[in-house]
C-alpha cells in the first residue's frame, strides 16, 4: 500500500509541476508516513505586483490553490483519491498598518496571525506545510 502511495504521490508532483509551468514557480514536496499522503508547497511566483497593489488599497485578497492526489491508469481516467483545498486571506488595516493573514483548509481557518513585515504576508501566503490530502484508506 505504501508503494501505491509513493506512485500517487509522483503522479501528484507531475500534475503540480505541469501547472508550475502554466503559472510560475511552484516547488512541491511530497510526505508519505504511515500510508498517508501530505504535501507542502510554496508557490512564490504567485504573489507579484498586482497582488500586492491589491493589499496595500485595503481590499481583503485571497489566494486559492486545489492539491488533486492522483492514482495513475493506464487503461481510463487517473482516479481522484484524495483532494483538498487550501487558501490563505490577507487585509490590511490602513489606520495601523497592520496585516491580518489567515489560512483555512476546507473553508476551515487553522491558523491566523497579524504583521506589519509585507514579506512575512508573502510568505505565509504562499507557503504550505505538510497539508493532508490521503487519509490511508483508500
Amino acid at each position: 500500500m505504501i508503494g501505491a502511495r509513493a506512485l500517487s504521490a509522483a503522479w501528484l508532483i507531475a500534475a503540480l509541476a505541469t501547472t508550475a509551468r502554466a503559472t510560475g514557480d511552484i516547488r512541491v514536496t511530497p510526505i508519505v508516513a504511515e500510508g498517508h499522503v501530505a504535501v507542502s508547497f510554496t508557490a512564490g511566483a504567485s504573489f507579484g505586483d498586482d497582488a500586492r497593489a491589491v493589499i496595500q488599497s485595503g481590499l481583503p485578497m485571497t489566494m486559492t490553490f486545489t492539491i488533486d492526489l492522483k492514482r495513475p491508469s493506464g487503461f481510463w481516467w487517473d482516479r481522484t483519491v484524495g483532494s483538498v483545498t487550501v487558501a490563505a486571506t490577507v487585509k490590511l488595516d490602513t489606520l495601523t498598518g497592520v496585516y491580518q493573514v489567515s489560512k483555512l483548509q476546507d473553508g476551515q481557518v487553522m491558523w491566523s496571525q497579524r504583521t506589519q513585515d509585507l514579506d512575512s504576508v508573502r510568505e505565509w501566503m504562499t507557503t504550505f506545510d505538510r497539508v493532508p490530502v490521503s487519509t490511508g484508506d483508500r
